[in-house]
Parts: C-alpha cells; structure tokens; sequence
C-alpha cells in the first residue's frame, strides 16, 4: 500500500478506505501548510511560500515594492522594470529623445512635452494667435515676430525710413507707397504729368492742376505770369521826388495807375521794381519779362550802374525797351556822368542833351511808323504842358514827334532789339495829375502802340 501510494503521489490519506479511521479537518490544513511552506518562491506577483511577502528576495530597482518582474515601466525618469531601459516606450511627441513627461516646450510648432497643445504659453507679440517664433514679419506697423523690431525687412521703395505699407505717395517724382505707380493721384489736370513735375507755362492756363495760374512763369511772386506784365522800373529820382501829395495819392501812384490803365487796355498790367540806387536790381530780376519800361518821371537823378547795366543786357537779348518822363536826355546825362557810359544815351537814342527846356506843342515827324500810325490808331499833335528836355538824336534814331526842333518820340531798332523813347510823362501835368482820366487821348493811342511795337517784334 505504500509503494502504491507513493507512485500516485497520494498522501496516504487519500488511498485509505472507507472504513480506515480518516484523518480530521485540522489534519488536512496542517499537511497543506506543510506542504505550501515547503514550496520555492518565485517572481510571479505572489506569496508562493506563504510567508506573508510577495516576491521577497527578487530585484526592485525603482524600490516602489513591486519587484521588477511584475512592474511595469512608467514615465518617471527610473527603470521600472528592471530591464535596463528607462521610461522606454513612453511617448516623445516631437522625436527629440526627451520622453514627453520630462521634456520641455519650446517655441518650435511641436508639442513637445506631449500635453496635446503646440508651443503652449510662447510669446504671440503681435496678438494674432501664431507665437512669435514661427510668426512671420508682415507690413502692419507691429512686431510680428517678437524680435523688437517693426516692419524690418519691408520694402522702402523711396528710402524715406518709412515702409511703404505706412508710407503716403507724394509729388515728387518718386514711388513713395511702393505700389509700382509714380505721383498718382498728382494729376489733376490729367494729362499723364504730375502736377509737382509739370511746369506751368505762362499762358493764363492752370497747366499743372494746382489751382494756381502761371505760377512758375511769376518771377515776381505776384500772382501774374511774367507773360502777361511789362517790368516797369521806377528810378530813383522819381521815387525820392514823386512822394509829394496830390489829393489822397502821390505823383508816383498816379503815374502807376495811368500805366496799368493803359496796360490794361492790351491785357497786361506792370510788374513795378523801384530803383532805390541799392544796386540791387540786375538782369536776373528782368529776364522773365518780354519788354521792359524805365520812368525818370521828370527828375534827372541818375539811376543805378547795376540798371543800366541789366537795360543794356536786355537791349542785346533782344527784349522791347521803352523810356519815359520828360528829363530822359537829362536822366542820361546825368547817368553819364556818374559812371562815365554812354549807355543810356545809346539805349534812348540821344546824341546829346542841352538843357532842361519848355512846354510845346508835339508834333509827327514820321507818320508812316508803326507807333505813330499803328493798330490803335493814328497819333496826331497835342500840347505838351511841361518841359521836354532840349537835346538831339543819334543818327541811329528815327524821330517821330518833336517839340520845335527836339525829340520828343525817339524810335530806335538795332539788331533784334526794338526801343522807344518817350521824352514825356503819360500825365500830360507838371504838377499833380488828375488820375487815370487825364490821359490825353493822343498820348494814350502813342502808348498803346509803342508797347504793341515793341513787345510783338
């Protein structure tokens, strides 16, 4: 019965029969607990002697009190399971070699530390929702790019420091705003210049757009292109003497409004420059001008080297000269005098002065010329109530009226330059004229003609 038993590997309780004494509950537990205790321990997750410990005696390299060989491997920067390895398997969500739970994120467009979210907290400088590290520098007026710096890198097609984005086109020749396009928007008159390039030609026309009529032809700041006015220079005589009252104005604005009167007529009016003797009027302030009127007014004061300078320049540029008051022989000697020239008695056509002389009757000598008998109508003899000088004329110079035998209209034409001299004052007066309705009828249609002779040569 025993080799019996022992080949079935029963415990001898197990093969006793029916009637044996069989062995009590106590018995039974006892012989278990033998038989656990007697079993090997092994790393399974389970008390397998019975000892009250699990697994005791295996390696637990994380010391969490689960041996490694039932542990399993977290994110934790330790090997979990004992295999050698840290944190393998764990998830790296930008494949940079730093497991998710102990890498940090970084302003790269990846999620670097696995929590779902890219570039989470990084700085979006400009506010509009793509962080600073990957935003790209637009032309907005902000920093886009989180680099301390606005618009860097945009174009600033004029070189101004202002981006074109920002910039404002102007007139000047330039693509301010870098949209490819030159002074748009600066043509108002719509004939493909721009208004700032264009020059307004002096034509009583806003060529330019500008609103403003012949202003670059105005050498003069007044308002009229040079076109449509006669230089007419005061000389100092005239301007020192013709202060005297006569009513509400003097001697010298009256004699300015009978020329602009007159002027009027044929759609000019005069661009007034006093000679003060400053030596401050030269050519540069004449050049602009078509024709040229030089007033003695009646006083034999000499004028300025540097006007007569600029006349005689203006003779030989072929521009219209004519000369008035009642001294102009006297006016020329005197400046003859000063400055040791010829010249105004060459530009007047005089020869020669001999004195201050008298009131008289003007007579034609030549009505065949174009002053005399000219598109405004036929000149004829009037009294002249103050002094023509006494003097003679050049051989050069075509006399049309005199008084006795004295010139009182000199004609000269030399070259392309056409001069007249008119050895009176428009104001048929010695003292204080009436004003613009005194001209005299015969020294009005002699004026008129002359400019008309001298200015369209």
């Amino acid at each position: 019965m025993i080799i019996l038993s022992f080949l079935l590997g029963c415990s001898e309780y197990d093969i006793q029969d029916v009637g044996s004494n069989p062995p009590s509950t106590e018995e039974i537990e006892e012989d278990k607990v033998d038989s656990v205790e007697n079993q090997v321990e092994v790393c399974d997750g389970y008390d397998n002697n019975n000892n009250g410990v699990i697994d005791e005696g295996f390696s637990d390299n994380d010391f969490d009190g689960v041996a490694d060989c039932v542990d399993e491997e977290e994110c934790d920067g330790l090997d979990n399971d004992g295999d050698g390895l840290v944190d393998e398997g764990m998830p790296d969500s930008d494949f940079d070699g730093l497991v998710d739970c102990f890498d940090v994120e970084v302003c790269d467009s990846l999620d670097n530390d696995g929590d779902g979210l890219v570039d989470e907290e990084m700085p979006d400088t400009d506010g509009d929702g793509i962080v600073d590290c990957i935003d790209v520098e637009m032309c907005d007026g902000l920093d886009n790019d989180g680099d301390g710096l606005i618009d860097e890198g945009m174009p600033d097609t004029d070189g101004d420091g202002i981006v074109d984005c920002f910039d404002e086109e102007e007139c000047d020749g330039i693509d301010n705003d870098g949209n490819g396009l030159i002074d748009e928007g600066f043509d108002l008159n719509e004939n493909e210049i721009a208004d700032c390039l264009e020059f307004d030609d002096c034509d009583g026309i806003d060529s330019d757009g500008d609103g403003l009529i012949d202003e670059d032809a105005d050498s003069n700041d007044d308002g009229i292109g040079d076109c449509f006015q006669i230089a007419t220079i005061f000389t100092y005589g005239f301007h020192a003497n013709g202060s005297s009252i006569c009513g509400s104005s003097t001697v010298l604005d009256r004699e300015m409004q009978e020329i602009d009167y007159v002027l009027s007529g044929l759609g000019y009016s005069a661009a007034f420059f006093i000679d003060d003797r400053s030596e401050t009027i030269d050519y540069s302030h004449l050049s602009h001008f078509s024709s040229i009127i030089y007033h003695n007014g009646g006083w034999m004061d000499h004028g300025s080297l540097s006007v007569m300078q600029a006349l005689d320049t203006a003779a030989s540029m072929g521009k219209g000269l004519i000369f008035l008051g009642d001294d102009s022989a006297f006016h020329a000697s005197g400046s003859q005098s000063q400055y040791g020239s010829n010249t105004f008695f060459d530009l007047m056509g005089f020869a020669s002065y001999s004195s201050n002389g008298s009131a008289g009757t003007v007579s034609v000598t030549n009505s065949t010329h174009p002053v005399i008998n000219g598109s405004m109508g036929m000149v004829g003899s009037f009294y002249y109530i103050a002094d023509i000088d006494d003097a003679s004329a050049s051989g050069s110079s075509n006399v049309l009226m005199q008084r006795d035998s004295s010139p009182a209209v000199i004609a000269t034409e030399d070259g392309n330059s056409r001069r007249v001299t008119i050895n009176m004052r428009l104001n048929n007066s010695s003292d204080c004229p009436s004003g613009v309705t005194s001209v005299p009828s015969e020294m009005e249609i002699l004026f008129h003609n002359t400019l008309l002779w001298v200015e369209w040569n």
